[in-house]
């Protein structure tokens, strides 16, 4: 079965008022007063108070950390992609979260026009109308859209050109889908290995700071290496053997462990992190080496 078969592309557009404005006016007189170079620094102006807006930020977050844990990477656009047995659930999840977005905005809107006049006092001379929008265009401030589409395929491709374009075409096609399909597979692979790193490294923490404060081992970091397990193994789009004896190797092997059993017992807090060791150690050696920082980002 091929990836277009098994998957869909799809894109989180969300949108939303920050209420900061750089003020040109006051940066021009601090870096004046202070000496500065023009470069060195600006100024910018929390509009109204953060707690308003605060709900709305809150649903962004959740609605983007979802959207995220459940697809990976495709092409430089933003695009990511999700596999078709988790379309259902994750349009489910997002109608729930827009409706979360929308009732939170629509608190929000009576409120502007009192959160204006507060600003007045609190910003002093920095306070200017013409930074707010006008109560008739603050609401299309905030949006929350999610597009789909399919993953294009070069087998059908109806553009009428020459049949030596149409093969220069296709091949070019092929080519990109190919390397769009590798960069979201190693996404894969990197999201596990950031969840066992994450697990290595707590296991290897000293129990105390050089603050002296404890540094638990939290349930937390199994949950998550958990949560991967079960999403990855749904997200494997080209059934990677490799990945799915990785996927299977760290829920027999981590995901069985407690937090109560890591802390009580010494032995299998070593004995887990000597396995952990070893399955980043295998990690590191299929991926050609530890993902970077920024693709552990972008996973």
């Amino acid at each position: 079965m091929s990836i277009q078969e098994k998957a869909m592309r799809i894109n989180l557009h969300i949108s939303q008022w920050t209420a900061r404005k750089q003020d040109k006016k006051i940066t021009a007189e601090t870096i004046a007063a202070t000496g500065a170079q023009p470069e060195s620094g600006s100024w910018t102006k929390a509009l109204i108070a953060k707690k308003p807006l605060q709900a709305i930020k809150d649903v962004v977050t959740a609605a983007r950390a979802y959207h995220k844990s459940v697809s990976a990477p495709w092409g430089d656009g933003g695009d990511r992609i999700i596999a078709a047995d988790l379309l259902m659930e994750y349009r489910a999840k997002m109608a729930e979260f827009s409706r979360q977005f929308y009732a939170a905005v629509n608190e929000f809107i009576p409120m502007y026009p009192d959160l204006i006049d507060e600003a007045m006092s609190h910003l002093g001379t920095g306070w200017n109308q013409e930074d707010y929008p006008v109560q008739g265009e603050i609401l299309n401030k905030f949006q929350f859209k999610i597009s789909f589409d399919t993953i294009t395929d070069a087998n059908d491709f109806r553009v009428q050109v020459s049949d030596l374009e149409a093969a220069r075409y296709s091949a070019e096609i092929r080519s990109q889908v190919q390397e769009d399909t590798d960069r979201a597979m190693r996404a894969l692979w990197t999201r596990l290995y950031a969840a066992v790193k994450h697990m290595l490294d707590r296991l290897s923490a000293p129990e105390l700071t050089e603050s002296g404060r404890r540094a638990p081992f939290h349930k937390s970091v199994i949950e998550n290496i958990k949560t991967q397990v079960d999403i990855l193994d749904r997200l494997n789009f080209t059934n990677d053997p490799e990945l799915a004896e990785m996927i299977d190797t760290v829920g027999k092997e981590l995901c069985s462990l407690t937090t109560d059993e890591i802390k009580k017992s010494p032995a299998i807090k070593i004995e887990s992190k000597e396995t952990a060791e070893a399955i980043i150690a295998k990690m590191s050696a299929i991926m050609g080496g530890a993902p970077s920082i920024d693709e552990q980002k972008a996973a």
